[in-house]
């Protein structure tokens, strides 16, 4: 058919008489009649499909409000869970039947109607849900304070105490009979573990005593034995601290001559049998004690052990410590020249590796521009020949320099931060440090340079994320933070 023709049928003959006019095949005498029956027939249909129109709008508007009621409900049981109060419970509840009987009242009768059915049906069954809700939220509660209770009662040492605790939880139904049997079975080892722990700081090798007693420690479930060697962990390097502050303590004291016996029996639960036994004859040493050269010599010596990694901090120490105490030892002015010299001879060791791995670090960052480093007679980085050098590269080895500043900073920083690392610790760090140098751009030591305003003058830039990230430097991170890319 073509395009702008309806499907209507027309007579093709035209009757006697009439015009040249078309007509239609519909007969006059039927013809109203069937128009009033279609006119009929149509209005109905509209009204019915109306009618099925405002009855889809409704059944929509229903189901929201259906899955409004679960929202709301949703969030007052929330809210119900927190809440341990009776009374203060029961008022959220009238809040609650408030709160879902308003959610059609500006909705046409209809709905609400409909919508107050279905609530009915729903909340005698919420309110029971509601009911189990606050009861186990009381009783959640009633557990949490049971426990608290019977922990303040134990960590105070009270036996009594928290039995009655216990009976109590047990009569009201809080808790049952075996967890009642269990805690009274285990009631005098925590009582014994509460006391360990109060100890811990000022007492630790009595609690190590105490817990590794085997009358004590034959008695204990496996629950328990893991508790213990916790405890007994704790306790040893608890010993450790308080055993160096005390050492510190009394070596202050010698040194100023205020070192007197009753300080060191003061000190006696920090400090181990041995260290005891050394102070308490360094106490009673005479004034005018001759001392032991050879003994110096050989701790004068053996003080760069201690940062090569040969002897530890402690155990050089303990040597000097016990030579203090034996009458043929050295004296205190020999131990101040002990001092002196360790602390002497650590920093001119510690000197002569920064420069010794600096030196190797600039073979790494300068490349072939290390010849132009220019050193002084004791190894000392003083500058860069940069004569012979133009353009690019005079730009590129100023990047270089300044990175190689930053390594010798982070070398020196570490030193400081890592007072009693030994040698081995600090070269295993600077061969860490190279090794990232070594992976770093000319193009990222640019970013990082100009991060820091470095490189040349009126230098600036603000790396993105990325690029920061790529870095994986302090420097890089620290900037990040300014930035705000991450907190």
């Amino acid at each position: 058919m073509p395009q702008g023709q309806f499907p209507i049928e027309f007579a093709k003959t035209t009757p006697s008489g009439a015009g040249g006019g078309v007509r239609s095949s519909l007969s006059v005498d039927t013809g109203q009649r069937e128009i009033a029956q279609a006119v009929s027939g149509l209005g109905q249909a509209i009204d019915e499909r109306n009618e099925k129109i405002k009855l889809g709008q409704d059944a929509m508007r229903l189901s929201v409000l259906e899955r409004d009621y679960d929202e709301l409900t949703n969030t007052y049981e929330q809210q119900l869970e927190k809440i341990t109060d009776e009374d203060e419970a029961n008022e959220l509840i009238e809040q609650y039947e408030a709160d879902v009987e308003k959610l059609a009242a500006d909705d046409k009768a209809e709905v609400q109607n409909a919508y107050t059915i279905s609530l009915n049906r729903k909340i005698g069954e919420q309110k029971n849900v509601f009911d189990k809700i606050g009861q186990a939220a009381r009783a959640k509660d009633a557990v949490s304070q049971w426990k608290f209770a019977y922990g303040r009662a134990v960590d105070s040492g009270s036996t009594e105490g928290a039995k009655e605790t216990a009976a109590l939880a047990l009569q009201t139904g809080v808790i049952g009979q075996a967890e009642f049997d269990a805690k009274m079975a285990d009631l005098p080892v925590d009582i014994q573990f509460a006391q360990a722990r109060k100890d811990l700081v000022t007492n630790p090798q009595g609690v190590i005593n105490q817990l590794t007693d085997t009358e004590f420690t034959s008695t204990l479930s496996g629950e328990q034995l893991d508790t213990n060697a916790k405890l007994i962990s704790t306790a040893r390097n608890q010993k450790k601290i308080v055993g160096t502050e005390a050492n510190k303590d009394l070596t202050d004291m010698m040194a100023s001559r205020s070192l007197t016996l009753s300080e060191v029996q003061s000190r006696r639960p920090q400090l181990d049998d041995e260290d005891y036994k050394a102070w308490t004859k360094i106490a009673l040493n005479p004034d005018d004690k001759v001392g032991n050269v050879i003994q110096q010599s050989e701790f004068e010596s053996a003080s760069a052990d201690i940062w090569r990694g040969s002897v530890s901090q402690e155990t050089f120490d303990k040597r000097v410590r016990a030579s203090l105490a034996d009458p043929n030892g050295i004296n205190n002015e020999q131990y101040a020249s002990i001092v002196k010299v360790a602390g002497t001879t650590l920093k001119s060791t510690q000197a002569e590796d920064i420069r010794r791995y600096s030196r190797q670090a600039s073979n790494v960052i300068l490349g072939q521009h290390s010849g132009l480093l220019q050193f002084d007679a004791a190894g000392n980085l003083t500058g860069v020949n940069m004569a012979g050098l133009s353009g690019d590269d005079t730009e590129d080895v100023k990047f270089r320099m300044h990175f190689l500043s930053l390594y010798e900073q982070g070398l020196r920083n570490f030193i400081a931060e890592n007072p009693k690392a030994s040698g081995k610790e600090f070269y295993q760090f600077a061969a860490e440090q190279k090794i990232r140098y070594w992976n770093t751009t000319l193009d990222q030591m640019k970013v990082i340079a100009k991060q820091q305003g470095k490189g040349g003058e009126g230098v600036s830039a603000t790396p993105t994320a990325t690029e920061l990230r790529k870095l994986n430097t302090e420097e890089a991170y620290e900037q990040g933070k300014q930035l705000g890319y991450w907190k």
